[in-house]
């Protein structure tokens, strides 16, 4: 939220404050039932959607974001609301595990890989995810995706003083 508004919540009534102005309070139970439906159903497609907000920057961005989403489900399902190892982390572990397997002449897609990933428990994946060599693949995958075009030295250190 802009620093002009804070919110809270408790039980179903948001509350919107104001700053230097009113409080207004908003109770979900005032709703018909299709408009709660409704409004469920939009925070579950901004929840499941903003899960992939990376996918552009994967080498595959469908499966990356069909990974997100599964994840994202799954443990809302658990009881979760924010799954420790996101949808993007499970693939980019996958697709680094796909490239150290290729690295010694070893085939493993990164389908494959990630159907592996998908059965490991999550110390299993975070253990993997520490092993140098898988560590040193993971921060370069990450790395691919973004953009350092027009950075300049005032961009990254300011003016200095000069």
């Amino acid at each position: 939220m802009a620093k002009y508004c804070t919110t809270s919540r408790q039980g179903t009534i948001l509350t919107f404050a104001f700053t230097g102005r009113g409080k207004h309070l908003f109770d979900v139970e005032d709703l018909s039932e299709e408009m709660q439906i409704n409004l469920l159903m939009h925070g579950l497609k901004q929840k499941l959607s903003d899960s992939f907000a990376s996918a552009k920057d994967s080498t595959d961005p469908t499966a990356f974001a069909e990974q997100a989403v599964s994840d994202v489900w799954q443990g809302l399902v658990a009881g979760t609301w924010n799954p420790g190892k996101t949808g993007s982390q499970m693939f980019i572990l996958a697709e680094a595990l796909s490239r150290f397997a290729e690295a010694n002449d070893k085939v493993l897609s990164t389908d494959d890989a990630l159907d592996l990933v998908r059965k490991w428990e999550p110390k299993v994946r975070a253990a993997k995810a520490k092993i140098p060599v898988i560590a040193k693949l993971i921060a370069e995958i990450t790395l691919e995706g973004i953009d350092d075009q027009g950075s300049t030295i005032e961009d990254v250190l300011g003016d200095l003083g000069e």
